[in-house]
C-alpha cells in the first residue's frame, strides 16, 4: 500500500462500510455490534499484509460477512427466544439470520421518506446471496469484478445475481405502490 494506515484511521475510515454490511446481514444492532466488534480485533490482531486500499476493504467485508456467518448460526443464536413471538433462529438464512424483514423493526433505523423505508425492507426480504451483492454494489460502491473477488465467486456468478435481485426489488416496490393505493 502507498501509505501505511494506523489501526485508528483504518477503523474510522472504514466504520461504515463494515457496519452496514454487518446491520445488512445480522438481526439486530447488538449482532452488528458484536461482528462489528470482532472484525476490528481479527484486524487488529492479524495486521493483514494489504497491497491497496481496495484490497483492506476487500478484506475487510470477506471478514464481516464470514462473523455474520459465524453469529448467525452459533448454537446460541439458534437457541434465542425472542419477544416478538419467534421461537429460534433455525432454519434461517445464515447470513441473514432472519425470517423476514421484519426481524428488525424499520422503527429502528429511521429513513427521511416512506420510499426509502420501503427499500430497505425490501431489500432486507432479498436472500443472502442477493442482499449481498446488492449491498456491496450499490453501497459500498464495489464493481462486479471486486464483488466477484470478495466473495469469491465468478464474475457471471455476481451477474445473474444482482440481476435477479434487481428483478425482486422492482417486484417488491411495485407491490409496495400498490398496496398503499
Amino acid at each position: 500500500m502507498d501509505k501505511e494506515l494506523s489501526y485508528e484511521q483504518v477503523v474510522s475510515a472504514y466504520t461504515a462500510t463494515v457496519y452496514g454490511v454487518a446491520l445488512n446481514h445480522t438481526t439486530s444492532r447488538a449482532d452488528a455490534d458484536d461482528v462489528f466488534q470482532e472484525v476490528f480485533f481479527a484486524y487488529w490482531r492479524s495486521q493483514p499484509a494489504v497491497s491497496s486500499q481496495e484490497h483492506l476493504k476487500a478484506w475487510l467485508i470477506r471478514t464481516t460477512l464470514n462473523f455474520c456467518l459465524k453469529t448467525t448460526q452459533s448454537s446460541w443464536a439458534k437457541k434465542t427466544v425472542y419477544t416478538d413471538g419467534t421461537e429460534s433462529r433455525e432454519g434461517l438464512s445464515p447470513l441473514t439470520g432472519s425470517h423476514s424483514a421484519q426481524a428488525m423493526p424499520t422503527s429502528d433505523f429511521p429513513f427521511p421518506t416512506e420510499q426509502q423505508t420501503a427499500l430497505y425492507e425490501a431489500i432486507r426480504s432479498l436472500s443472502a446471496a442477493h442482499k449481498t451483492v446488492v449491498t456491496l454494489f450499490y453501497f459500498e460502491d464495489l464493481s462486479i469484478a471486486q464483488i466477484a473477488a470478495v466473495l469469491q465467486e465468478e464474475q457471471g456468478t455476481v451477474k445473474t445475481r444482482l440481476s435477479r435481485a434487481r428483478a425482486q426489488l422492482r417486484e417488491l416496490m411495485k407491490e409496495g405502490a400498490r398496496d398503499e393505493r
